[in-house]
This record gives C-alpha cells, structure tokens and sequence, in this order.
C-alpha cells in the first residue's frame, strides 16, 4: 500500500530551513541572475544578450554558464514585487525546497520503501541543499525539477517527466545527465516500457537545442560557442584544474551525508582505500581533518558506488554517472555540483541502515546541525556586504563617481547605491570614491594624477569560527582556488571591504621608471600592476610628469615587444600632440624618442604612449601590448 505524503515533515523541514533566512542578503552569483531577470523585463526571449563588467572586464553574458531558466523565474517574481525585495523572493524560492523533498519522496518510496522519511531527512540535512536553497541561484531550482523528472519517469507519467526535465534543462545544462540516468532506469524496465517513455528522453535536449538555435539565428552566435570560447580562453578545461576539480569533488562526496553513517556501512574495501587516501592526502597535501577526513570518506562512497554500479546497482550507477559528469564538465570544484548525486547517496544510505535507526538518527542530527551552522555563517558573511555599504550609502551617492572592485552582493548592494562596477583598465579622477573587497580577484586601477586615500573599512566577522569563503581560507565549498577542505575553521574576518577616494596629487618626476612609487600616482591610464621593474601596458599609456628645470628636453619610453606581441607601431605626444613616431621591427627592446626637445607650458605634462595592437594570454582577462619600463623627459 501507498504511504500518503508526510507533508507536516516536508512543510517543517522547509520552515526550518527557509524561514529564518527569509532576509537573505543577495550572494554569490545572485547578482548576475538579477541582472539577467532585469534584462529580461526589457527583452524577454534574450535575457542574457547584453555586457557587464565582471571582475574588472567586459563579459558577454550570453558565454553565462547557465541557460535562463532561473532568470525567467526571477523575472516574473520582480515584475509583480517591482523590485528586489528579498523576503518576497526567497519565500518563493523555499517553494523548490519543497519540490526538491517532495521528489526525493517519490524516488524513495520506490528506492528505499522500508524508510522513506528518513531519505527525505537526510537529503534535507545535505550542507548544499540547505546553504544553496537560502541563494537566488539555479541549483536548487534545478535539482528540484531534475528529481521531479526523475520521479515522474519512475511512476510511468512519461509526459510530466518530459515536461520537468525541460524545464530543468532551461535552468542547468547539466540536466542532459537525466537522459542517461533516467534512460538507464527505463532500460532496466523493458519491455514494459512503451515507446513514448523513449520519446520523453528527447524533451530535455530538444528544449537545450531549440534555445540555442533560436539565439544563434536571432543574435549571431549560441550560448553554448561563447560559454566554449571563456572555458578555452581562460583554461578552465586544463588537465591540472582537471585534477583540482576532481579531488574537490571527491571530498564534497564524503561529505554529502555525514561521514559518521558512510563509515558505518563502508565494507572492507572502503575502509582500506578511504583510510590509504586519507594517509596520503594528510601526508602530501593537508594534514587538518577538514580535508584528510571527508577524502578518505569520500574515496571509500566512490569506491562503493563503482563496486556496486558494476553489479547492475541502479542508485550506484546514478551516482557515478553523475560524479564522473561532474569531474569531466566542471571546473571549480563547488560543492553544489553534487546536489543531484546527493539523492542516490542518502537512498543507498537509508538501505544499508534501515535496520539501525540510532545511527541514523546520530547522523541526521550531527549533519542539519552542522549544515546550518555552516548556513548562519554564510548568512552572516553576506549580511556584512549590505551593512558596508549601508554605512557608506550617502558617501557613495554624494561622490562625482562612485565605483565598486568587487563582486557578489558587494557588487549588487554597491550598484543599487549608485556605484559602476570598476573595470581593470580605468583611470579614475580626483574626488572619485572606490568600494573594494579583499577577496576575489583584485582590480587594478590607475589613480589618474592622483592617490587613493582610505575612508574606511568595515570587517566581514561571522560570530561562528566557520568559514566556506574567506580571506586565507582553504575551503573547497564554493571553489578549489584556495585549498580542499570541506569548510575551514578562522576566527579572522571572511573578508574586508574598504572605501577610498581619489585625492589629487601633483607630479613630482620628470622621467617615471614604473617602479617607482611615483608611478602609482603619476600614470593616468593604460599601465597595469607592477612585475619586478616592469608593467604590461595596454594599448594606451596616459603618464603625468612634471617639467623639467631648465631648457626643455627630448621625451621618450623604453619598452619591450615580447615573441607573440603585434605591436609593430608606437606613437608618442606631449599634451595631445604627435612628438615621435616609429614602425618597430618587431621582438626586442625598444626606444622610442622624439628628435627634438619638446616644450611644455606650465608646471606638468601629458605624455600619452599609442601602440597599434594588443593580444591576450590564457586565463588573463587584460589586453597587453608591451612590457613598460620607463616614460618621461631625458634625464
């Protein structure tokens, strides 16, 4: 007999986890999706066709590694609220946690039929699900209609599965796995399974292909060829990210379910690789329990799961499809790639302790109390970022030019109080005031003739000592760049954000070598961070000097034309008027110097430097052009 949906149990768990997080400030890649959902209000079928600048450069946000499925979902929710009201959207958003549960119902009254509640429990404790469902982001808009999909199908409703995993397919690309996952399902089902359950395989690819062609015909190119074009010129697909990547995931794998109920089944083998992967990891990579500990669980889950899918095991073979899509696709490492392989992992959980329900009580609770310990930080280190900006709110709207160097809800708060992202190249002007954050990628900018002096900061400072994202932190959650552990643990501020403005300052040399610290203030424009006695430069170098005593003097630059540089021409005014001129021979250190001394009237001067080309390296956002080491008067 059917058992009735326990909805108190699916409605608590939401409460539990939603509610109290209603007032969520914007996060992560939030602002993106905003910004796509606000497009979309003007331009409704292409509402990722337009540019932004991230990370201090112009990106075309069609290469947006998601489709706009979740942007469309923002969309309506901001046209009926007018604005970004985040209890409004984050109450709706608790409405895909209880999808996401009640899916995970379905599959296990079919999977795991002798503890169907405790499945939904432990899936509802998994750290991703829990953090990720309080983001305005895709994931869990995504695994709840992939688990619905997937449900349908295993109840024979062939046309409402092919109708979620469409939907699924608008939100992620990665919902192509439930073609396999799902056609592997149906396979093992033959021959009672009719033909028309086949077609319903094809809806979610139809709907991925239909909206790429529709984008190509209807502006030029498809997501899909710009989003290849970012991973190929940034290298996110290298073997060695790769690798970062794949150890990421193996250690958010054994922390899906708590490791305290993995360990209890693990057999033989999974205890002898996990605990040999835990030895090495400690010994060659990090020896905190953070990291050694869900490796060696998660190496042992894998290890199962490979065993197991050999032996024809459904849930096993769900689990390493997965996996092994995440490893081969994904770059950074994130815990919320695994959302959709949580669901075989706490089925065959459930399965193997079905008869001890004492541990699976001790790891429920230990995993949804530490989850939402993990949450409340996350809550507080995002709050911080709407705080900073609120205390600085009136300074930023009464600056001539406000900007912000930084992302996520920093970027998003910054934006609303009137501030323009910063791009790398920008040559800000006395009176300008900046908003930056410690963390992220720095960008470098060009005073203009002028110093930034720091208003004040304000630290990011979570009351808990847990950390997913921080400054120094080695928490592979969001991302592998700085270490692999599941979390970290840092009584130090998650980050700081501080605020400056740009004072004028006069130039004080006549010649500026770029490692001088006058360079800072001195170059306008065009000249980026200093390397050893050097710096790359763009197209246009903008350098402020003072004039020289005495009789006037030649002007010149010395720079280098590296092996794959175009540059072949450069070009050199005083104040907006041509001095010298030269066609370069090509590789090799250069000198390029006017004939004649230049007469300037007044106390300083403009010497501008114009190449005729630039080129960009892998995983380098910058135009270059040449290496500068030195511009102004003869000395």
């Amino acid at each position: 007999m059917r058992q009735p949906t326990p909805w108190l149990l699916l409605l608590g768990l939401v409460a539990v986890l939603r509610l109290p997080y209603l007032w969520m400030p914007v996060q992560g890649d939030d602002a993106f999706y905003l910004a796509m959902a606000q497009h979309a209000l003007v331009d409704p079928v292409h509402p990722n066709n337009f540019k932004l600048i991230a990370q201090g450069g112009e990106v075309d946000m069609r290469g947006f590694p998601k489709p706009p499925g979740n942007a469309w979902i923002l969309a309506a929710a901001l046209a009926v609220a007018g604005e970004v009201r985040e209890p409004a959207l984050h109450l709706l958003y608790a409405g895909f946690t209880l999808l996401a549960l009640r899916a995970l119902w379905e599959l296990a009254l079919v999977f795991a039929p002798a503890a169907p509640r405790w499945a939904v429990l432990l899936f509802a404790a998994a750290p991703a699900l829990v953090i990720n469902g309080n983001s305005l982001e895709a994931d869990v808009p995504f695994v709840a209609f992939f688990l619905a999909a997937l449900a349908f199908w295993v109840r024979g409703v062939w046309t409402l599965g092919a109708v979620a995993a469409s939907v699924a397919a608008i939100i992620e690309y990665k919902a192509a796995m439930v073609v396999p996952i799902a056609g592997l399902y149906l396979w093992r089902q033959r021959p009672r399974v009719p033909r028309s359950a086949w077609l319903a395989l094809a809806a979610p690819v139809a709907a991925l292909a239909a909206w790429q062609l529709f984008q190509r015909w209807s502006t030029g190119a498809a997501p899909a060829e710009v989003l290849a074009g970012y991973f190929q010129t940034r290298g996110l697909q290298s073997p060695a990210n790769k690798l970062r990547n794949a150890l990421a995931l193996t250690v958010h794998s054994g922390w899906v379910v708590s490791p305290l109920l993995t360990l209890a089944w693990f057999g033989r083998a999974e205890w002898a690789l996990g605990a040999l992967a835990a030895l090495a990891g400690a010994w060659l990579l990090d020896a905190n329990p953070l990291f050694w500990l869900p490796l060696g669980a998660g190496v042992g889950v894998l290890t199962s799961m490979v065993r197991e899918a050999v032996r024809r095991d459904y849930l096993a073979a769900w689990f390493v499809l997965y996996f092994s899509f995440a490893v081969t696709v994904f770059f950074a490492g994130s815990a919320r790639y695994l959302l959709p392989a949580a669901a075989p992992l706490v089925l065959v959980t459930v399965n193997r302790l079905a008869d001890r329900p004492r541990w699976l009580t001790a790891g429920f609770v230990l995993q949804m109390a530490l989850a939402l310990l993990l949450n409340q930080a996350n809550y507080e280190h995002w709050l911080g970022y709407r705080e900073a900006v609120a205390r600085w709110d009136q300074t930023l709207r009464d600056a001539p030019r406000a900007w912000v160097a930084g992302e996520w809800g920093l970027r998003f708060y910054a934006e609303a109080a009137g501030a323009a992202s910063l791009r790398r190249d920008q040559t800000l002007r006395p009176g300008d005031v900046t908003i930056a954050q410690r963390i992220g990628q720095p960008i470098d900018f060009t005073p203009g003739g002028g110093v930034a002096a720091p208003l004040a900061e304000y630290s990011v400072q979570p009351r808990l000592p847990l950390r997913l994202l921080a400054a120094g932190s080695r928490s592979a959650y969001s991302s592998h760049d700085g270490g692999f552990r599941a979390f970290d643990v840092s009584a130090a501020p998650a980050d700081v954000v501080t605020a400056s403005v740009i004072t004028a300052r006069a130039p004080v040399l006549s010649y500026l070598p770029m490692n001088a610290p006058e360079a800072e203030f001195q170059l306008a424009g065009g000249a980026y961070a200093l390397q050893d006695s050097w710096r790359w430069t763009n197209r246009r170098v903008v350098a402020l000097l003072k004039t020289p005593a005495g009789a006037p003097k030649a002007v010149e630059a010395t720079f280098r034309i590296i092996d794959h540089s175009p540059v072949r021409r450069a070009t050199l005014l005083v104040d907006g008027r041509p001095v010298a001129e030269a066609s370069l021979p090509g590789p090799g250190l250069h000198t390029l110097k006017s004939q004649s001394p230049v007469s300037v009237s007044g106390n300083s001067a403009t010497l501008t430097l114009l190449l005729d080309s630039t080129f960009r390296v892998p995983n380098d956002d910058r135009e270059l052009a040449v290496i500068l080491t030195g511009i102004g008067f003869t000395r």
